[in-house]
């Protein structure tokens, strides 16, 4: 989290930190579950990372779990105590005028304060 912006980076948001802003990693633990499952449910743990923000969190899951993904592609909400990435996309059948939908892996964040 970060603790106490400079007054720079004050000026330019709350996701903005640098070098001289007084911040502490908090730890993530990412889920993965299917994107046709209820999202509510846990899924299974995949990875724990450590983060300064919500913000950094959802973009280290974008860009480490989303290969190759536009971020345009990428569904991202936050709720009050996890945030949840989905990508749904469409693939060509073996008729290449028949596209069908196929759900695929969706990622859960929650931050991690030392509670199971």
């Amino acid at each position: 989290m970060i603790v106490q912006q400079c007054e720079n980076c004050n000026k330019k948001g709350k996701n903005v930190y640098c070098k001289d802003c007084v911040k502490v990693a908090d730890s993530f633990d990412v889920y993965e579950y299917l994107s046709g499952d209820n999202r509510f449910n846990k899924g299974r743990l995949i990875s724990v990372i450590e983060a300064y923000t919500w913000h950094d969190a959802i973009e280290y899951v974008r860009n480490n779990f989303f290969h190759g993904e536009e971020k345009s592609n990428i569904i991202t909400n936050c709720e009050k105590d996890f945030a949840y990435l989905e990508k749904t996309r469409s693939i060509r059948s073996e008729n290449e005028n028949n596209a069908e939908e196929l759900d695929l892996r969706s990622y859960k964040i929650y931050l991690n304060n030392g509670q199971k």
